[in-house]
C-alpha cells in the first residue's frame, strides 16, 4: 500500500488531526518522491513584486484561478506523479469539504515575506467555501526552496480556528527535516 492509499484509507474520519496528518504526508510525499530537487534559476522574476510584498486583489499574482492540481510552482521540483498522487488526497479534502488545500512551491528568489505570501496565495486562489459549516475552510503550503534545504510556512482560512500556529509549526519543522 502506499502512503496515499493508507491515508485515504483513513480520511472518512473527519477533524484538525486528519488534516494535520493528512499536510504532514503530502509534504512529505512531495519531497520524498520529488525526481528533481534543483531550483529553477530566478531569471527574470524582477518585473513582478515578490510573493508576499504585492497588494489585494491580485497580490502580484497572475496564476489561473482553475490550476490542473491543487500544487503550482512543482514543474522544477518534483515529478507529475508526485503531483498526482497529492492531488488524490487533496481532491478527497475538498470533496469531504473538509479543506480546500492547495500548494505553491517557490524559489527563495521569488518571494519576500513568507507568512504573507501563504496567505495572499490562499486569498488570490479564494479557498476555502464561500457559505455553510466549513466556510473560509482554505489552507495553503507554502514551500520556499532554498539552495540546500526548504522553508515551510502557511496560510489557514478563518473557517479552520482549531489549527493553530503551536500545532503547525511543529508540523513545519518535521517536514523541513524530512
Amino acid at each position: 500500500m502506499t502512503v496515499a492509499s493508507i491515508y485515504l484509507n483513513t480520511i472518512t474520519r473527519k477533524g484538525i488531526t486528519l488534516i494535520i496528518a493528512g499536510a504532514t504526508m503530502v509534504m512529505v510525499l512531495i519531497f520524498s518522491l520529488s525526481v528533481n530537487f534543483t531550483p529553477a534559476s530566478a531569471g527574470a522574476i524582477l518585473a513582478a513584486p515578490l510573493c508576499g510584498n504585492g497588494t489585494a486583489p491580485e497580490y502580484g499574482f497572475n496564476y489561473d484561478l482553475q490550476q490542473a492540481h491543487w500544487t503550482v510552482g512543482w514543474q522544477d521540483y518534483v515529478s507529475d506523479k508526485t503531483v498526482t498522487e497529492v492531488d488524490t488526497i487533496l481532491d478527497k479534502l475538498n470533496a469531504d469539504s473538509i479543506a480546500q488545500t492547495m500548494i505553491l512551491i517557490q524559489s527563495q528568489e521569488q518571494v519576500g515575506n513568507r507568512v504573507n505570501c501563504a496567505v495572499h496565495f490562499l486569498r488570490y486562489m479564494q479557498l476555502g467555501q464561500p457559505t455553510g459549516d466549513r466556510k473560509d475552510n482554505g489552507f495553503v503550503f507554502l514551500i520556499v526552496v532554498e539552495p540546500t534545504s526548504i522553508d515551510v510556512h502557511y496560510g489557514v482560512g478563518l473557517g479552520l480556528p482549531a489549527l493553530t500556529a503551536p500545532e503547525l509549526t511543529s508540523l513545519n519543522r518535521a517536514t523541513e527535516d524530512a
